[in-house]
């Protein structure tokens, strides 16, 4: 015989077999379910009193902090939820359809903002309050009977619950779903094309529930990566946590200050470009548009980049595109042309040059001689016109050659 406050161990999910009506491995008899229906009978008329207990048991379990839901509001799911339990431990087949109650139970407290495990604690606390009454009026003499129908209460604790967390789990995905659409509201807003005031960011900034002046992490994502990005931050968009906006086929993924874990850690395996510290949201969006550009003009990229790797390379061909057409053509076209060929080591050993400084330290982390080192300097040279040892050449090769993979 269970004590009164312990319980066998069950799956989470209920059972979808038949509720049984007596001792596994024998049906009760038509007596013993005459009893079983007497025991029943006493709990409808106890409703009040199973409130008060469930009330006492769940104030002393501590669930439901924070003053979340009114005792009031306790009170009257929990009367509710008791007739619809007795119902189903009287006649399992003939009660009322179980999700229209816990349905309404599990949308409610989705809605308050409790947590879902604190509910489903709360629920399973119907069951010693249920099964203390009925040891109550079995007594010794009808004990027997009331171990025939243990599973039964189990069963429909159980199910109850799992309903009412079936229904908190639809809502909560509902409830951020709203979130993520008002989101998206205010972020067509803060990245719109035309001019925007100081009142509009107020007003962005207060729909997102965030501070104007905030300092902000943004990253932005070329279209290729943009799916992988989404499904890897998708609950922390979803809940507001992450903001995220497609300018046009390129996703801005913004983190405010002391949100989620820093982009880099959550989607550093993506392509894109990453700003930490932007200050604001009127630098948000400059800096947002600005990192379009930064993407366009570097296509290959296989990770997520700080914005000093690119600016350089983004800055120069700004300049070479639109204020000096021609500028650095051919030394452009003919580094492109090494770094796309990769079959010797003149890219890789100009990187290492640039990033040392000296041939002795470029030949000691490539594990190579120094005249090798030497060599593949010059005839970089040759086919570029470039000569890296060069302080001005130097300068040049860093801006046109590619960020590394």
């Amino acid at each position: 015989m269970h004590s009164e406050s312990s319980r066998p161990t069950r799956s989470s999910q209920p059972s979808e077999s038949p509720e049984p009506s007596g001792a596994v491995g024998a049906p009760a008899v038509a007596g013993d379910d005459r009893e079983w229906l007497a025991l029943v009978d006493e709990l409808d008329k106890e409703v009040p009193l199973l409130v008060e207990e469930f009330l006492s048991e769940l104030l002393s379990s501590g669930l439901y902090s924070g003053d979340l839901v009114n005792r009031e509001d306790l009170a009257e799911s929990a009367a509710e939820t008791f007739v619809f339990l007795i119902d189903r431990l009287r006649s399992p087949l003939g009660a009322p359809d179980r999700h229209l109650i816990a349905r309404r139970l599990g949308r409610l407290r989705a809605r308050q903002g409790v947590a879902m495990q604190d509910l489903v604690d709360a629920v399973q606390l119907d069951f010693p309050v249920l099964w203390r009454r009925l040891r109550l009026h079995a007594g010794e003499e009808r004990m027997g009977v009331l171990i025939n129908h243990v599973e039964r209460v189990h069963v429909v604790v159980d199910r109850y619950s799992f309903s009412v967390r079936e229904e908190f789990i639809r809502e909560t995905a509902r409830i951020a779903q709203n979130v993520s659409i008002a989101n998206q509201r205010h972020l067509a807003r803060l990245f719109a094309e035309g001019p925007v005031n100081a009142d509009v960011l107020g007003d962005v900034a207060t729909g997102l529930g965030v501070d104007v002046d905030a300092t902000y992490e943004l990253a932005l994502i070329p279209p290729e990566h943009v799916g992988a990005v989404r499904r890897t931050i998708g609950d922390e968009l979803a809940d507001g946590t992450l903001f995220g906006h497609e300018i046009g086929p390129t996703l801005a993924v913004l983190r405010p200050p002391d949100k989620a874990q820093p982009l880099d850690t959550m989607i550093g395996g993506c392509a894109g470009v990453l700003f930490s510290g932007v200050q604001g949201l009127a630098a948000v969006r400059v800096t947002a548009r600005g990192a379009v550009e930064m993407l366009r003009s570097h296509p290959e990229l296989s990770r997520l980049h700080p914005y000093t790797d690119l600016l350089p390379g983004t800055v120069l061909r700004h300049i070479r595109g639109r204020m000096v057409p021609g500028f650095l053509r051919e030394q452009g076209a003919a580094i492109e042309e090494l770094v796309q060929d990769g079959s010797d080591q003149l890219v890789p050993t100009v990187r290492t040059f640039l990033g040392t400084g000296t041939v002795k330290a470029t030949a000691s982390a490539m594990y190579c001689h120094r005249n090798t080192v030497v060599n593949r300097l010059n005839s970089f040279a040759r086919v570029t016109g470039l000569d890296v040892t060069r302080p001005a050449d130097a300068g040049i090769v860093q801006l046109l050659l590619p960020v590394a993979p």
